[in-house]
């Protein structure tokens, strides 16, 4: 039976047809050829074939160059300011839910990122692959029709999962549609608008779950850049009150003498030359975590009450508290908002994974290296900081204990430190406005001139049009200044930017976009398989018809329902009044 198969030539094609549309379509690849290695009429995946093996290059100094550069860069943006917030987090929620928490949303961030990265993936070859042609008709002559649409007497066409014949497999004999019916509709496609793998998180969103996931995608981000250099604002005028002699003037007197140097730094349109300052800055911020460590280290064995008490009142914090072991009733997910800020990395994530360029690389070695070393830094530092310094009151910047310390406060290295962090983090909100003005100047006056080698006789853009411009990202410094003054606390801030925006773009989009692309995959799969065999499958995966969700997708929507439940909950407890304690106001 299966040598006349083969003969016949009809049987075997929509076989492979459907192994391909099953997902076989590496043995089916390799040509028709290969499928006398296979017994019968069988699919063949390619798994017992050495050359449909994936190559795996060898470990060259290039790739190892690409690996640890991206490595590095994760573990930049993964340690930052809002590292000094988590003591703040993890004194008011109680130290074991917090530890977990941080863990938990390290390595679900970490699994969000190769979501969207496997979304990209699938979006691309979705807008590659060429859209189905109409399915032939086999009214006159059955398999001859076949063959003569193929050019060759007697053998059937190359199928593929984008070929649909409507063939009835039980007889072997061709089987006509009825008179004047219409042809069955093309079996759904996968969502285009990629047309290669470089696309950002908000092209991705909008091809896979609609424009208006878009548009939400960039609103989200810039309302996260807005909210973290909101932060870095409070944060820095901390530390100028901390280290300012008596009478200390008002954060909000600092933040409004710091508004012209704000203002000007947003119109910086060339990052190019702040390297060398940006690099020194991190060198600086490891110095700055080394000495906030050294100084809190001596307090873990406890001090007298006395000279708590004086350290609180010298340091104009919250009276003296202790810290719940565990989790503290109403604040426990306090610390939800500033672990979403602190892994909140996607929309840079994405790009940053085009530089690695094995195939990967950056899901299986990058992101586990960063993330776990990232996690276990923050877990061990926020633990000393918030278990040391609960006896005084825990600084929504852990900084500012250091520096209002009669001990450590008045140390030449310590300013020194103080005064790098806060030259880094100038430059950090320099970088990170620009995310937002440009998303908000593309929307305003459309896209800019090209500005390349190729556009070189391009007329220079308008006067009005960079005055305009200019207007644009000083009201975005003005707006950064007046969120600052408005929440003049650097762990509240950096709490609510996590759980209104970063924990949409982090744990909720992500999941929603794989489980859309996944499930529009199987409907084109299943609708073509469908129409290549006709309705010998009783109409399973009839093309136009979404098949029903399956346990993957039914997860990936429950990950992301459950993602925005806790951020709703995190922003509830944020805002509530502290219940005092060990957490400064």
């Amino acid at each position: 039976m299966a040598g006349d198969s083969r003969r016949n030539g009809v049987v075997p094609a929509v076989a492979l047809a459907a192994c391909d549309a099953l997902g076989g379509g590496a043995g089916v690849g390799a040509g028709a050829g290969s499928s006398s290695s296979s017994s019968g009429g069988g699919c063949d995946s390619g798994g017992g074939d050495a050359a449909a093996r994936p190559y795996r290059p060898p470990w060259t100094r290039g790739r190892v160059v690409e690996v640890a550069a991206a490595a590095t860069s994760v573990v930049k943006l993964l340690l930052g300011a809002a590292s000094f917030g988590l003591p703040w987090a993890f004194a008011r929620a109680g130290v074991g839910v917090s530890a977990a928490m941080v863990v938990a949303l390290g390595g679900l961030s970490a699994y969000t990122i190769q979501l969207l990265l496997d979304t990209r993936r699938r979006l691309a070859a979705g807008a590659a692959s060429p859209p189905p042609p109409p399915p032939l008709r086999a009214a006159d002559g059955g398999a001859a029709s076949v063959a003569a649409a193929a050019g060759v007497h007697g053998a059937p066409p190359p199928l593929t999962a984008a070929t649909p014949l409507l063939l009835h497999c039980d007889s072997g004999d061709a089987e006509a549609p009825p008179p004047g019916a219409p042809r069955p509709a093309a079996p759904p496609s996968p969502p285009a608008a990629l047309a290669g793998t470089d696309a950002d998180y908000a092209t991705m969103a909008a091809a896979a779950l609609g424009p208006p996931a878009g548009a939400y995608v960039r609103l989200a981000t810039c309302v996260s850049c807005v909210g973290a250099c909101a932060g870095y604002v409070a944060f820095i005028a901390g530390v100028l009150v901390a280290v300012a002699p008596e009478p200390a003037p008002s954060p909000r007197r600092v933040m409004a003498a710091l508004l012209p140097l704000f203002v000007l730094v947003s119109q910086v349109r060339g990052w190019s030359h702040l390297a060398a300052a940006s690099l020194a800055g991190n060198a600086a911020f490891a110095v700055a975590v080394c000495c906030v460590v050294a100084a809190a280290w001596p307090r873990l064995g406890g001090g007298s009450a006395a000279a708590a008490a004086a350290s609180a009142a010298a340091s104009g914090l919250s009276t003296p508290g202790t810290v719940a072991p565990w989790a503290t009733p109403g604040s426990w997910a306090v610390a939800f908002g500033p672990t979403a800020f602190l892994f909140t990395i996607h929309y840079v994530a994405v790009p940053l994974a085009s530089t690695v360029s094995v195939a990967g690389d950056f899901e299986r070695l990058v992101l586990p290296f960063a993330f776990g070393l990232c996690v276990a830094v923050n877990v061990a530092f926020a633990v000393v900081c918030a278990v040391a310094y609960a006896g005084v009151g825990v600084a929504d910047n852990i900084f500012r204990n250091v520096l209002g310390d009669a001990a450590t406060g008045g140390r030449p290295l310590v300013l020194v430190v103080a005064a790098g962090v806060c030259v880094d983090l100038l430059f950090t909100y320099t970088l990170l406005l620009a995310a937002a003005r440009e998303y908000a100047e593309k929307a305003l006056f459309g896209d800019a001139p090209a500005a390349n080698a190729a556009a070189a006789n391009a007329r220079p853009p308008p006067r009005s049009r960079r005055w305009a411009e200019a207007a644009l990202r000083a009201g975005l410094a003005a707006t950064t200044v007046a969120v600052a003054a408005a929440v003049p606390h650097f762990a509240r801030l950096t709490s609510l930017a996590g759980g209104v925006s970063d924990a949409s773009l982090a744990f909720v989009l992500p999941p929603l976009m794989a489980a859309a692309v996944r499930r529009r995959g199987r409907a084109a799969a299943a609708g073509t398989l469908a129409t290549a065999v006709g309705g010998g499958m009783g109409g399973v995966g009839t093309a136009g018809k979404l098949p029903r969700p399956d346990c993957a997708e039914a997860a990936l929507v429950t990950l992301a329902a459950a993602g925005g439940g806790l951020a709703l909950v995190a922003v509830s407890q944020t805002l509530a009044p502290a219940a005092g304690g060990a957490a400064a106001g």
